[in-house]
């Protein structure tokens, strides 16, 4: 099989609902490949115990070679890529810490990002940290990478853009998703000269218990993480 077709199984795989990335890795390493791993839900042949069964649930039910294709038609309607840990271009320090995303859902261009600052904080911020917060990503010379949230992460993104300096937004929900709403612009113009990602299926929900896990991406991706308000 193809690298190429390898890759066209994981993105399969990471677009299973509940494929967390510590499952996602323990099924690779029992089956030895996405591509196998497929071969074994539509042959019936995933003995009890080994996967969980709401994982099994939706693998089982989306295991065709239709909702393969459809997939990858959704991402190339979308003009959404997918980076893989099989592809050389996936974010060297983000492969480096415990259970990094599998896939990399990406609308924009993932820019360098060897030198990038992550800026985060609380959604509910005051005026002048919300200033001050534009004001060091406008200044810090860095690519800046957030969250895309209310608050803090708005401030870090506008920062970043003043200066005309790349930006990465990573979301909890899928990379198709605009949330919260009312940074509909925002999500635009980064794209227009960054990148929106999430390691979370096209179409997923913002959901409180993505954003933590989310955010060992945003700390992943950067040399160093600048908190400005926070509870």
């Amino acid at each position: 099989m193809s690298a190429a077709q390898e890759k066209s199984f994981w993105i399969w795989m990471a677009s299973l609902p509940g494929m967390g990335a510590k499952t996602f890795y323990a099924l690779l390493k029992e089956y030895g490949s996405a591509a196998d791993f497929f071969d074994a839900v539509s042959a019936g042949n995933v003995p009890a115990g080994l996967t969980p069964p709401e994982v099994l649930a939706t693998a089982s039910a989306a295991c065709s070679h239709a909702r393969l294709t459809e997939i990858l038609a959704e991402l190339s309607a979308k003009r959404i890529t997918a980076i893989t840990r099989l592809d050389s271009d996936y974010p060297l320090r983000l492969a480096e810490i415990p259970w990094p995303p599998p896939v990399l859902f990406v609308k924009g261009k993932l820019p360098a990002l060897d030198s990038a600052i992550g800026i985060v904080g609380t959604r509910a911020c005051t005026r002048r940290g919300f200033e001050h917060a534009r004001k060091i990503a406008a200044e810090i010379g860095m690519p800046v990478v957030s969250g895309m949230a209310r608050g803090i992460d708005t401030a870090a993104h506008l920062g970043a853009m003043d200066a005309k300096a790349p930006t990465v937004a990573v979301l909890g929900c899928g990379v198709d998703v605009i949330y919260p709403p009312e940074n509909d612009a925002l999500y635009h113009k980064i794209v227009e000269t960054g990148a929106v990602i999430s390691e979370l299926p096209l179409g997923a929900a913002p959901a409180v218990g993505n954003f933590p896990v989310r955010n060992r991406i945003i700390a992943g991706l950067c040399r160093g993480v600048l908190v400005v308000e926070s509870g």
